[in-house]
Formats: structure tokens, sequence, C-alpha cells
């Protein structure tokens, strides 16, 4: 794919046939894992997950590199906190509705996401040091090759984690009456009328897991009130 003639090969043979390469998003496997159960975490915070059988994180595996790099071949574990209990916030910058507002995600904030993370990553390095990845993996992470200590990986952790596609909240739902959050359980934007937000936003937390199932359900919960409401 570095190549530009062979990515007008893949391109070529996608637009003839949908097949080749191109054909996928190169992530064609995830595992959704949870932390065991007397995980030093939950002495810091209740489960925040939604369930027993919810996840607390994802690996998310790549047959490339994660960044971009020059050459070489590569795979890519990215491990992923998807029962987060850090909260960010959202601003206004100005008076000027133009202008973007000032968001912060605050990752990483609370001290249960930081030890969740680092017990999760821990448990990825462990799963691709099995056997079974034996001549298919030959080397480790350039960054956590001198990584020795639990202090180290931590540091490490801090920079290299980054968001992942899946944000949420926004425009929080709160119950009616609420003075906090943006919308009301019928998707109404509280102190304006005639506006409802349907969209991830309006997830006061983020799913366990990808939120696109989630977003169906308020878009259709959404498409039966506002029938409702003109009918």
């Amino acid at each position: 794919f570095r190549e530009p003639s062979v990515q007008g090969q893949y391109l070529t043979q996608y637009e003839t046939n949908q097949t080749g390469p191109i054909g996928t998003s190169g992530n064609t496997f995830i595992y959704f894992g949870r932390l065991p159960h007397n995980s030093s975490a939950f002495e810091i915070s209740a489960d925040p997950s939604s369930g027993h059988n919810s996840p607390h994180y994802e690996f998310f595996f790549l047959n490339a590199a994660y960044v971009n790099e020059p050459t070489g071949n590569y795979f890519s574990c990215i491990v992923i906190n998807v029962s987060p209990t850090s909260r960010g916030n959202v601003t206004l910058q100005s008076s000027n509705p133009f202008d973007a507002p000032l968001i912060d995600a605050a990752l990483l904030s609370s001290q249960y996401d930081r030890v969740a993370l680092h017990e999760a990553t821990k448990q990825a390095l462990q799963f691709v040091e099995a056997p079974a990845w034996k001549d298919y993996i030959v080397s480790g992470d350039l960054g956590l090759q001198n990584v020795t200590t639990d202090a180290e990986l931590d540091q490490y952790i801090l920079g290299v984690s980054t968001v992942s596609w899946h944000g949420v909240g926004t425009a929080s739902m709160s119950p009616k009456g609420a003075k906090y959050g943006v919308v009301d359980p019928d998707l109404r934007v509280k102190g304006a009328s005639g506006l409802r937000v349907v969209d991830a936003s309006v997830l006061p937390y983020v799913p366990a897991g990808h939120p696109q199932a989630a977003v169906y359900i308020v878009a259709e919960r959404a498409a039966d009130l506002i029938k409702a409401y003109w009918t």
C-alpha cells in the first residue's frame, strides 16, 4: 500500500469485482474482555460496566501499523477502555455561535481508568506472547522493549493514548426537571422550543462496546416520539 502502483492495482481490482485488500477495513477481528473480579481497579471504583457480562476493554487487531511507518510489516493490538469513568466537558469559547466550542475529553483523568487500561494492556501483552504467535510476531513494540516495571508501563500508556472513534455525551440526556444535561428523555433541548437532538451526543455514558447499535435505538425511539407528536 505504500507504493502508488500497488495502490492503483488494488483499487482497480476492487472496482472490477469488489475483492482484494481494499475490500476489508484492515480489521477483521476484535475481542471484548473483562478485568478479573479481584482486579485492583475495583478497589478504586465500583464496576462501571453495564452488567456482569459486559466488557471493560476491547482489543482491536490490525495487520498493519497503527501509526504511519515507512517500512516493515506490522501487527497491531489496540487496547480500548470501553467502560471509562473519566468525564470530560464542553464549554463555550465565546458568545459567537460560529466559534468552535472548547472540548476537554479529560482522558485518563480518573484513577480507575488508568489502572484498568494498565491491566488490559498487560493482558494484551500476555496474549501476543502465546506460542501460537511464534514466527508471526518476531519482535515487540519499539516503545515497549525497554519497559520492565509497572511505572514504566504507565508512562508508556500515557504517552501513546488517544481517543477512539466513539465520543458521546456532548448533549447528554438527563431526567425531566433536572438542572443538568442538555436534552430530556424525549430528546427535547432544555430551555428551547421545537428542537430535538438525535445522535450519539445524547448518550450520557459510552456504551460498553461500539455505540452504533445504541445510536440506532435512539433514532428509532426519536422517530416514534416525533410521529406521535404530530399525529
